[in-house]
């Protein structure tokens, strides 16, 4: 037998550890490669024009065992009874106890949440329904020439519906008719994913839209794909509230109210040229026009029209201000051409104002909108009246009270999170006032506040610094 120093033996231990710790590890099951789920809290909720708002759902899903274990409440507003006299509680309430959930439903949502944003919509969410696309496409279209355009627009309106076709042009038309929103219906459902690492995934939507489409996570950004909401309804119990609109297949009238309101903008301009091609050529010399409202302010014979209602944009200005207004046509032209002038004055004043425009360009998301009465300044003077008291009770620009002519020309622009037409949890206007001297002011409320805390007020300079 070799002798074996001190030293030789102390190696050869270490090597024969070392292979069996390698070994032990090949032999370990491999750890994940990302972070232990603690809990996912799931609120589904519903506002409306119902006797039984607010619905609400709160969900909790949790590891346990192997597998992971749901459970949580759904509530109603109740609706009172002959029989409930007495009664205290005035919510009906269903508690769910556990029950087990599938790890691969789990896993399902989290890959979805986990996913890069999808920025158009997949017609094949769809389904068979997109098949009609074509036949609608074909009725706007005849409805159109129908009207008697000249040649070459008529040409360019068969061309744009040749164009629509195209499945890429289709999609893009389908996600714009799903950025519009109607009244008394106001989903919100909200995902909230935790790990063992303190880091968190978060989605959630308050579309009115098929498979509420499109989800948003923390940093706003918008996906339209369908793999979380069916991922959430594979996960929500059916009593949930809104697991109707996550798991119901697209109906034809889905898709055709989309492809509708998607291509309505290219609609009403094509009609406006064709029925008032002299206001609309006016206007478009000095503005773009993006919007124009003509079907219902049609005349008895459905051509004859007197008035409209537009949006116009200045060209080459922040593409988030927008000028709508009310406008009187006669014999196809507008019938006060001043109208034009006054538009586009409003329009320079509050691109003029440093801080407004700044406030543009840090919020594009955001809609500034001037909103004028027929014939109309878009900051009349019991709107002025209303401001001068709200600036005396804060104590800035004392002067409108002796010189309210400061106040001439000045122009009033509205700011909204999202679309026209507000729900119960969008975020509150702020109202600008662009002055002619490019001073600014921001506020929350124009009449009198009391000086409640939700009722702010900014004025900045010429430079767009805060005074």
């Amino acid at each position: 037998m070799d002798k074996v120093t001190g030293v030789a033996f102390g190696l050869r231990l270490a090597a024969a550890f070392t292979i069996a710790s390698t070994l032990s590890a090949c032999l370990r099951p491999p750890r994940p490669s990302t972070p232990e789920l603690t809990r996912i809290v799931i609120d589904d909720d519903w506002d409306g024009y119902s006797s039984i708002t607010p619905v609400r759902s709160h969900w909790v899903v949790e590891p346990a065992g192997t597998g992971f274990i749901l459970y949580g409440t759904h509530s109603q507003q109740h609706i009172p009874l002959p029989a409930d006299q007495g009664r205290a509680a005035d919510r009906d309430v269903t508690n769910v106890p556990p029950q087990v959930v599938p790890t691969s439903t789990v896993d399902a949502l989290l890959r979805a949440m986990r996913a890069p944003p999808q920025p158009s919509i997949d017609l094949a969410v769809f389904g068979p329904t997109v098949n009609h696309a074509a036949a609608s496409i074909d009725e706007t279209v005849q409805s159109l020439t129908a009207l008697g355009p000249p040649a070459p627009l008529q040409q360019r309106i068969v061309n744009w519906g040749n164009d629509l076709r195209q499945p890429q042009r289709l999609a893009d038309a389908i996600k714009s008719g799903m950025a519009t929103y109607h009244t008394d219906d106001y989903p919100l459902t909200r995902v909230e994913a935790s790990f063992a690492d303190g880091s968190r995934l978060v989605s959630s939507s308050d579309s009115q839209n098929v498979l509420m489409l499109p989800w948003r996570d923390t940093t706003g950004r918008k996906s339209f794909s369908a793999d979380l909401p069916r991922a959430l309804a594979a996960l929500l119990p059916p009593v949930s509230t809104n697991h109707m609109r996550l798991s119901g297949p697209p109906s034809q009238e889905d898709f055709d109210d989309a492809l509708r309101k998607g291509i309505a903008k290219d609609y009403h301009r094509f009609k406006m040229q064709i029925l008032m091609p002299a206001a609309y050529a006016s206007i478009q010399t000095r503005l773009v026009i993006d919007d124009v409202d003509l079907d219902n302010m049609a005349g008895a014979d459905g051509t004859t029209l007197s008035s409209l209602f537009i949006a116009v944009k200045i060209p080459g200005g922040p593409p988030n201000l927008s000028l709508m207004t009310p406008l009187q046509v006669k014999g196809g032209a507008l019938a006060t051409p001043e109208d034009l002038g006054v538009m586009t004055d409003e329009l320079d004043t509050v691109v003029g104002a440093t801080a407004l425009r700044q406030a543009m360009q840090t919020a594009p998301s955001d809609a500034f909108r001037i909103l004028r009465d027929s014939g109309m300044p878009s900051f009349e003077a019991s709107e002025k009246k209303r401001f001068i008291a709200r600036m005396g009770e804060t104590h800035k620009l004392p002067e409108l009270v002796s010189h309210p002519e400061l106040l001439d020309g000045a122009v009033m622009v509205t700011e909204d999170d999202g679309p026209f037409i507000k729900g119960p949890r969008s975020r509150g206007s702020i109202y600008w006032v662009a002055l002619r001297d490019q001073r600014t002011v921001a506020l929350t409320r124009l009449g009198v506040c009391k000086n409640s805390d939700d009722c702010i007020v900014k004025v900045y300079d010429s430079e767009g610094k805060a005074l």
